[in-house]
């Protein structure tokens, strides 16, 4: 079946202006430089997923789109990327499998479908400038080619899921219900005002029901069929972290680090393995070779952690205390270190003194943001 037409299909969303300084979250990605598409670091298989191969550099795109959408949703917790990175391999995954589906079933999309889209992507990210679209390209290991097929499947898989995960259509009754919900909360609300917001909500919510039922049937016959492998270490190393798997979690993370060891975020994730196992001297030479990359909030923040873990409160404040000092006024990374002293205070901390360290940097940042001269956050 060629599908000439999309309907419901979802946006593919890549930004040029929101090819961010990722220096130390992704240290000598995408430069610009001809060698990266070829690098054999590049071109190795991350996962494996119903045969087909899928490159560190399938999975590095996807995973800095990921990382600049969540950024501007103010929801990336950067002593997280570990997990986030899971995540998208989930996602990587799951892309695969509903293209799979799709060439079982035979759809394929048209030539004009595909030019269109093609078209509407470029005119997004080049704005009509041949330099815009040419540092495009460079900057994410792009040709021509290789862009009209990522494009080519991204719409494919949004297309082929509105098609074959489908949800019961929203009903006049259905709007009624949800309308009574809400004027319960709010007495001065009216129907036809509200009317089209909550079909909207309702279609979305049932399509994106919809869509996690179907990939979920998807993934879990892939697993019973042995058609997923996650070859990816750091990948691989985080879920046995996860796990509490500490002895693999150090041995992925150490063969991570063989073609990475300029990342400082992947000695932080080796250092609270080596923590969580107890291997605290260990813990510290790795949270030292993460200090020597380059000063980063997260890394005094990991130190902290693995301080409050051996009770050493007072090195950890100070860790804490470095941490807010390099936010400055940028309440996206507070909340970041909010959520460690937090964890520090379960580890049993004394988070007292460090509370009011931070609640002062917290209304500097604010004071700061109320009269301009502070970090923006989204």
């Amino acid at each position: 079946m060629i599908i000439k037409m999309r309907k419901n299909a979802g946006m593919l969303i890549i930004v040029l202006a929101a090819v961010l300084v990722l220096a130390m979250v992704l240290p000598s990605l995408f430069s610009g430089s001809s060698s990266t598409t070829t690098s054999k670091y590049w071109r190795t298989t991350v996962a494996v997923v119903n045969g087909r191969k899928v490159t560190r550099l399938e999975y590095e795109r996807e995973f800095i789109n990921q990382f600049q959408l969540r950024s501007q949703l103010g929801t990336v917790r950067y002593d997280m990327l570990d997990q986030l990175r899971s995540t998208v391999m989930d996602l990587v995954v799951e892309k695969e499998l509903v293209l799979a589906a799709a060439a079982a079933a035979k759809v394929n999309l048209s030539k004009d479908v595909i030019d269109a889209e093609v078209a509407k992507q470029k005119d997004q990210i080049a704005g009509g400038s041949q330099d815009n679209w040419t540092t495009f390209l460079d900057n994410w290991a792009f040709t021509e080619s290789t862009f009209r097929t990522y494009v080519t499947e991204n719409t494919l898989y949004d297309t082929f899921l509105s098609i074959s995960a489908t949800y019961p259509e929203v009903t006049d009754a259905d709007v009624q219900a949800e309308f009574e919900i809400r004027k319960a909360r709010n007495s001065k609300l009216v129907l036809d005002d509200v009317k089209e917001e909550i079909t909207n909500t309702l279609n979305y919510e049932r399509q994106r029901d919809a869509s996690s039922a179907y990939i979920k049937k998807l993934r879990e016959q892939a697993l019973a069929d042995g058609k997923i492998e996650i070859k990816d270490s750091r990948v691989l190393a985080y879920r046995a972290y996860a796990e509490g798997e500490y002895d693999k979690s150090i041995s992925y993370y150490k063969t991570s680090l063989k073609d990475n060891e300029q990342d400082p975020y992947l000695w932080c994730s080796l250092a609270m393995a080596q923590a969580k196992k107890g291997t605290f001297e260990d813990a510290m030479i790795s949270i030292g070779k993460a200090m020597e990359l380059g000063e980063d909030f997260t890394i005094y923040l990991t130190r902290a952690e693995i301080n409050a873990m051996q009770k050493m409160d007072d090195a950890a404040y100070a860790d804490v205390e470095a941490a807010v000092k390099l936010a400055g006024t940028n309440l996206s990374i507070l909340q970041s270190i909010n959520y460690v002293i937090e964890d520090m205070k379960k580890l049993g901390m004394n988070t007292v003194k460090v509370n009011e360290m931070f609640a002062k940097a917290v209304s500097d940042a604010l004071k700061a943001q109320e009269t301009g001269s502070g970090s923006k956050t989204n």
